[in-house]
């Protein structure tokens, strides 16, 4: 079966808002996470370059652009603005890229800061078998291989209060 399955593991709910931090394999990412969440849907900060020709419908789903490997003060408003202010999930994909070899990468030092920032609780979402069902370098046909989708809350929000950055980090 080509299905996602969503596993919650130490996690309860969507109903709280906060940050997402999700590894970012294949385009189905975003489809197996607002699965994991439905009914909530989280606001996604995407790359700049993929709101040419489709701006209209991305920010219609709740995305909204950043350009990469930017400091942009503004960004970081709008951010905490999604969380605290309009309620929402903000999810984040912070490999900032899709992987053409399926690996990982290491997330940037800010999060923390972020986090402390916002105030609010974090969610991690481990996407396996994504890249091996839709790879970025031949994306159709989607092959027969199950996703596992893993989800760990590791802030929570009185956390996220009474620790630091660093610790959160």
């Amino acid at each position: 079966s080509t299905r996602s399955k969503i596993i919650k593991h130490n996690f309860k709910s969507f109903k709280e808002p906060g940050l997402i931090i999700s590894n970012h394999g294949s385009f189905v990412d975003m489809s197996n996470l607002s699965l994991a969440m439905f009914p909530h849907l989280p606001c996604y900060v995407i790359a700049i370059d993929e709101m040419i020709g489709r701006e209209w419908i991305l920010r219609q789903i709740g995305c909204f652009p950043k350009r990469k490997f930017t400091t942009d003060l503004s960004m970081i408003r709008t951010m905490n603005t999604v969380i605290n202010k309009d309620k929402c999930w903000l999810a984040l994909y912070p490999e900032a890229r899709w992987s053409f070899a399926g690996t990982n990468e290491d997330i940037g030092d800010s999060i923390g800061k972020m986090v402390k920032l916002c105030k609010c609780r974090v969610v991690v979402v481990n996407q396996k078998g994504n890249f091996l069902r839709s790879p970025q370098w031949n994306k159709h046909p989607y092959r027969k291989v199950r996703n596992y989708v893993d989800i760990y809350e590791v802030v929570t929000k009185e956390e996220a209060l009474t620790l630091s950055a660093e610790e959160i980090q």
